[in-house]
Parts: C-alpha cells; sequence; structure tokens
C-alpha cells in the first residue's frame, strides 16, 4: 500500500498506514501486522462487533493444489 496516491482530478488521496502495510507480509509479526491493520478504522471494528462471522479454512492451495482437469481424492486414510 502506498502513503499516498494522485487521483485523475490531481488531487492526492493519502492512505493511512503501519509499517507492516507498506509491504508484502514476509514474516509471522508482518502477517499479523496486516491483520491488525484492519483494526486501525473504527466502522470496521464496530461492524465486526455488530456481525457474526462463520470462518472455514480453506487449504485447497495447502494440501492438493487443485487444477482443472484434477480427480480430487477425497477418501479419509484407513476408511474404504
Amino acid at each position: 500500500m502506498q502513503e499516498t496516491v494522485a487521483l485523475p482530478d490531481g488531487r492526492i488521496w493519502r492512505n493511512v498506514v503501519t509499517p507492516e502495510k507498506l509491504k508484502v507480509a514476509e514474516t509471522l509479526d508482518e502477517y499479523r501486522g496486516q491483520f491488525a491493520y484492519n483494526l486501525v478504522d473504527p466502522n470496521f471494528r464496530s461492524f465486526a462487533a455488530d456481525v457474526p462471522a462463520f470462518v472455514q479454512w480453506d487449504d485447497h492451495e495447502v494440501v492438493n493444489n487443485r487444477y482443472l482437469g484434477e480427480i480430487p481424492d477425497y477418501r479419509l486414510p484407513g476408511l474404504q
């Protein structure tokens, strides 16, 4: 994320940034900083406090890295 962005009409947009937001996260602390950045916004904090969220881990890029044409094998080890 850039600290400033030139708009088409010549004005300058200024982003609120933290050190972790200035680059792609490469460490655990930077990753956590990327997440914490969202909590800087009071509107987001209010939304998160008022609206329940259901989260599901999506591991397709970790376990089998699926691609078109692949036939997935969803059998659990030890079960037939």
